[in-house]
């Protein structure tokens, strides 16, 4: 890419026409009236034959003098270019073969000023100037002669000649002033300095144009370009490699446990930008070591322009790096997160400079010089824009100072000026000033106006919810609270404008020596919660209060007393797990850290692996080293996030008994989980949370028996005889039970907690024989049981439309894009043609599952798991599933789907049957589309409604 320089500063450029602008070479004087000439030349006095180095002169700025030679030296015989009578000639090339004892070169001499003279004086001129042609091209521009005869008419018969090369475009005016030097210089006294006496030459006014460029000049501008071009593409990868460890921090909210520890956002975002900075140093300093050892010419040739890159690199690391930071929070994964920086910070560079060149190109075109301007402006707050323009401009300023330095003209415009990058330099210093703000600001507590309308919520409420919720608000005996939640609130805001509340107005308190868990499905507001409460995510509205003081204010003020295990592993996988205990030790401030973090390593059995880095650990290690980094220390609250997700049994109870100790340490703990086995056994207190609201609160115990639906009645029976005889029995003392469960000889049944204890045990006992009971238990309702009730209201915003029934060799899924949720209870009636005798033969035929759960009219056939399938010629085992449904299976024996269907009766729940089916695949699956139709008709809907098709 080329680039015109211009000198429109200066109108009147005039050139000094100087014998250094070519090259210079004596030849041989032969007349004797030339002789003071000639000694002149040969004189060491007289050591320069311009005015180069004169004082008046003032040129050393542009052409350097130095010493020179006092005295002409013969060089040795190279036999580059020889004379020789028995040369011969090369007709392809156009020169001449010489032996090796022919004459070499000239005796040379430098003056001052570099000018090289050479003495022909011994060679045969004509000779010398056609077989050295070849080694002078481009660099022989003229010479002086002495004592050439000429024609009588002249007064003088002998005289000085000047030669010029016309292919120098100033050779004639200044070897015919370096002539006139030398006569002039020869009438001087012996005595006299003639250093101090010359003539100097000027052209002016001096026009310019493109063509006085030379090929290699543009050349070498072209490759400079090019170097300007690479330095941008590198350093695009800066901000993409500072942006691949901040995602991972802020994916596994590794940043936001460090925030936790008490470290301010201050000081992490400063250490941040302080440690990448100093990285970013060093690719500077190997930057400019790279354009020193390879001497790049646009960016070397003078220490202000060298000063002026590495100025114009720095600030581009100050900016685009705090840029970066704002970044971080949109990405979620670190590849896309490094490849779409790099992708930013490449092309909005190259095409912010294309554009403003391609405005330059047209500048001629009415108002495009004004756009050029605007947008140059605008463009000033990118800092990839600032730092390749910046170079291209330093270029063409080196381009247009080379240039005139051959006119011997000084037209070097200091980089630094706002003409050229100092504007640039001084937009990317307030770009990264902005950008480090900004990077605070998004990580500081601000409570901005609520301008969003929150949608009506659920206004019935628990007793033990609003009495909850009165004890915090009206502070009634909360001086045992050291943790309190009030009114904590959080909607998010959808693209289509509508506000999706995700937390509602939650209250609770926790005291010392007190767990409390929050159980919820997904999407019921338990993270969101957490991440409200450690600061990740800043409440619509309400308050976390440790110790009567915000909890972001209490972290900061005493670090170490919050211990936080996210959901996902916070740790560097690089580090020993020992390292890790031992960093965030640092940033508690814990005295004893040695001591601390060996004890922590034994009480989470981890002292064993502490050398190991943390990569090589399994997931329940890894999830076990996150609850050890909460529990590490003294924290006064202890976060807990699914701490034992992923957990085998063993690993699980180390927690298990950690969390107790600290429960007798009279720590307050939060913790959530989806083990209903791990909140019965860990929790003091627990809340259900639906749709962002508390369902219900209280201890585990209190949960059950307030809201069980009773107790759980399991028989195990000699034979399955006595099935019929069971279930009568029962439905006769027990008219409310409920048969929840029947597999083989095992029924399970739910009873009413109308019915007390001493009468269900009294019953069993005396039927114990009678309903060919072996063994039986009675417990109570599970906290899952009830978990699962509440879980059923949990809103669904997704809507799924499947109306298509896909057939193939192994599934038949019929889908109702009608289906409602169902929240009634389940139950189940037995049918003496399960077992009928008629179908003992067929106990070995293939066996299908017909289950439902949520949705009506939703079946699907599908093979059995392998290890109970049996296929044979005519039989092939297939399971039948009705999926998404509530709805209580119907009574066999009134439903021709049983009554026609070969079928034996394996297993029977409230949603399930196993049964054992005659017939192959294809048979089957018409037989299953055939009567699915008429069982959707009688237990759910119509069939038409449905809008089955197979």
């Amino acid at each position: 890419m080329l680039f015109p320089v211009s000198f429109a500063h200066n109108k009147n450029i005039r050139l000094v026409c100087l014998p250094v602008l070519f090259f210079f070479g004596l030849f041989n004087e032969n007349d004797p009236i030339a002789k003071g000439l000639s000694e002149r030349l040969r004189n060491n006095t007289f050591s320069n034959i311009g005015t180069t180095c004169m004082d008046e002169n003032n040129q050393t700025e542009v052409y350097k003098c130095s010493r020179g030679q006092p005295d002409f030296y013969k060089q040795p015989d190279f036999n580059d270019y020889n004379l020789h009578a028995r040369c011969s000639e090369c007709f392809s090339k156009m020169l001449q073969i010489c032996p090796p004892d022919s004459f070499g070169h000239p005796p040379t001499r430098k003056t001052q000023s570099s000018v090289v003279l050479y003495d022909l004086d011994q060679f045969p001129l004509d000779d010398y100037l056609i077989k050295s042609h070849q080694y002078f091209t481009d660099s022989r521009y003229g010479g002086l002669t002495f004592g050439d005869n000429i024609e009588d008419d002249f007064p003088n018969t002998s005289h000085a000649r000047v030669w010029f090369s016309n292919k120098g475009y100033h050779a004639l005016p200044a070897y015919l002033n370096v002539m006139n030097n030398l006569i002039l210089r020869s009438k001087l006294s012996d005595i006299s300095d003639v250093s101090k006496f010359g003539i100097s030459m000027y052209n002016h006014p001096l026009t310019l144009n493109s063509e006085l460029l030379s090929q290699q000049s543009l050349e070498q501008r072209i490759s400079d370009f090019g170097v300007a071009l690479t330095v941008l593409c590198a350093y695009a990868f800066v901000p993409a490699a500072v942006i691949l460890y901040l995602v991972k921090e802020n994916v596994t909210q590794e940043k936001r446990l460090i925030f936790v520890c008490g470290v301010k956002p201050f000081v992490y975002w400063l250490s941040a930008f302080l440690w990448d900075l100093l990285y970013y140093l060093l690719l500077i300093a190997l930057t400019m070591i790279i354009i020193k050892i390879f001497n790049i010419s646009a960016f070397n040739s003078r220490s202000l322009t060298t000063s002026a890159i590495a100025c114009l690199l720095f600030l581009f690391g100050w900016a685009s790096i705090p840029l970066t930071y704002c970044l971080v929070r949109l990405f979620k994964d670190t590849g896309t997160a490094f490849m779409a920086v790099f992708c930013i910070w490449l092309f909005s560079g190259l095409i912010t400079c294309i554009a403003d060149l391609m405005l330059t190109l047209y500048a001629w075109a009415p108002g495009v010089t004004k756009v050029q301007n605007i947008l140059s402006r605008c463009f000033l707050i990118i800092p990839p824009y600032c730092l390749g323009s910046g170079l291209v401009h330093i270029m063409k300023n080196e381009i247009a100072a080379d240039f005139a330095l051959t006119l011997d003209l000084d037209m070097y415009t200091n980089p630094f000026s706002l003409s050229l990058i100092g504007d640039r330099l001084l937009a990317m210093g307030v770009v990264g000033c902005v950008a480090l703000l900004v990077t605070y600001l998004l990580d500081v507590d601000i409570h901005l106006p609520n301008i969003y309308k929150i949608p009506p919520a659920d206004t019935v409420e628990d007793k033990d919810v609003t009495n909850e919720r009165n004890r915090i608000l009206h502070r009634d005996d909360t001086f045992t609270d050291i943790f309190r939640v009030k009114n904590l609130t959080k909607f998010y805001r959808r693209a289509t404008g509508q506000a999706v509340l995700a937390v509602d107005n939650l209250c609770f308190g926790i005291q010392t020596g007190q767990c409390f868990g929050l159980l919820g499905i997904n999407g019921a507001g338990k993270t969101t919660t957490f991440k409200m409460i450690t600061g990740d995510v800043y409440p619509t509205s309400g308050d976390c209060c440790l110790h009567e003081k915000q909890i972001r204010d209490y972290a900061r003020e005493n670090p170490g007393s919050i211990g936080y295990c996210p959901q996902f592993d916070a740790v560097d996988g690089y580090l020993t797990s020992r390292e890790a205990l031992m960093c965030y030790a640092k940033l508690i401030g814990i005295i004893n850290r040695e001591q601390t973090v060996n004890l922590t390593l034994r009480k989470f059995h981890l002292d064993t692996f502490a050398n190991q880095t943390i990569r090589t650990y399994s997931g329940g290690m890894r999830r076990k080293l996150s609850v050890a980094l909460a529990m590490l220390g003294q924290p006064t609250l202890i976060l807990l996030d699914e701490p034992t997700n992923g957990m085998d049994p063993g690993n699980r109870r180390v927690v298990w008994n950690n969390i107790i100790a600290a429960k007798k340490e009279d720590k307050a703990i939060l913790l959530t989980s989806h083990s209903m086995n791990e909140c019965d056994i860990l929790c003091s207190n627990l809340a259900i949370m639906v749709n962002g609201q508390f369902k219900c609160l209280g201890s585990p115990q209190h949960l059950k028996h307030r809201f069980g639906t009773g107790y759980y009645l399991k028989l195990r029976l000699n034979d399955v005889s006595y099935i019929p005889i069971a279930s009568n029995i029962l439905n006769q003392y027990l008219p409310d039970s409920i048969m929840t469960e029947h597999h083989g000889i095992k029924l399970e049944y739910n009873i009413p907690k109308t019915n007390t204890l001493s009468k269900i045990f009294g019953f069993i006992e005396s039927n114990k024989e009678l309903m060919g009971v072996i063994d039986y238990s009675l417990s109570q309702t599970t906290l899952e049981h009830v978990f699962l009730r509440f879980a059923s209201k949990q809103r669904d915003n997704s809507i799924i439309n499947l109306d298509d029934v896909i057939v193939d060799n192994n599934d038949i899924s019929i889908n109702d894009s009608s289906s409602t949720t169902s929240s009634s209870v389940s139950y189940a009636h037995n049918n003496n043609a399960f077992i009928d005798d008629k179908f003992d033969s067929r106990k070995k035929a293939s066996r299908c599952s017909l289950s439902s759960i949520k949705t009506r009219s939703d079946l699907q056939l599908s093979p059995l798991p392998q290890e109970q399938e049996t296929l044979t010629n005519e039989k092939q085992t297939r399971r039948i599933k009705r999926t998404n449904s509530l709805n209580p299976l119907p009574s066999a024996s009134s439903n021709d789907f049983f009554n026609e269907l070969p079928v034996v009766v394996n297993k029977h729940h409230t949603n399930e049957i196993d049964l054992s089916v005659d017939g192959d695949h294809h048979s089957l699956s018409q037989s299953i589309s055939r009567h699915t139709s008429s069982l959707s008709e009688q237990s759910v809907q119509p069939a038409k409604e449905n809008g089955f098709s197979i």
